[in-house]
């Protein structure tokens, strides 16, 4: 059976929270469906316990470097990316699946809901890689030179007229918008993710 949808971490010194994400995924997981975790140089052992395909990297090259090189490794007709410190819905695959069988769209874009303020987004235009799924072989990749911001220039790319969209009105993704020490509250701060 072809695979029809490749979900991607990147994961970054986040056990116990991708722990959990794993918990609410790995039941969601089912023929046609393959989950590929990208170790970026962390050396987690941990991580091999959950029921994914994991890929460690010797050494730390940023989050840009850890997706592409999942989705590299990626055998789906659609790829999610999934942070590895925040959350799906419990329908999050069935759902997706579902909506993969009645569109044709190049990107499918999801309601997601703010863990920490409890606000959910619809229509989504934050900048965030996760708001939306992609058809693989339309997927314009990352800039590996861009270490924290990363997301803009693949934004402003998937915005364009070019890439036909749909919209499904369901809260499928949960952000973990105050995380100590991740990237937005360290680099950037929340009200990035909320800017366009």
């Amino acid at each position: 059976m072809k695979m029809k949808l490749s979900i991607i971490t990147a994961y970054y010194k986040t056990y116990e929270l991708t722990k959990k994400l794993s918990e609410v995924l790995t039941p969601q997981l089912k023929e046609g469906v393959e989950w590929v975790i990208v170790d970026d140089g962390c050396k987690e052992t941990r991580l091999d316990n959950i029921d994914a395909k994991i890929i460690h990297l010797e050494e730390n090259h940023g989050g840009a470097f850890a997706y592409n090189i999942g989705i590299d490794n990626a055998t789906g007709k659609y790829i999610a990316l999934v942070d590895c410190d925040d959350l799906v819905s419990d329908d999050y695959v069935d759902t997706l699946l579902k909506t993969i069988e009645s569109n044709t769209e190049d990107l499918l874009f999801m309601n997601w809901k703010d863990m920490t303020t409890g606000i959910v987004y619809k229509h989504p235009t934050n900048i965030a890689g996760w708001k939306c799924i992609y058809k693989r072989d339309k997927f314009p990749k990352f800039d590996e030179s861009i270490l924290t911001t990363f997301d803009v220039p693949l934004h402003n790319e998937i915005m364009k007229p070019k890439y036909s969209k749909a919209y499904i009105n369901k809260t499928l993704y949960y952000y973990n918008s105050n995380r100590p020490g991740s990237i937005t509250n360290r680099i950037i701060g929340k009200e990035w993710y909320y800017a366009i």
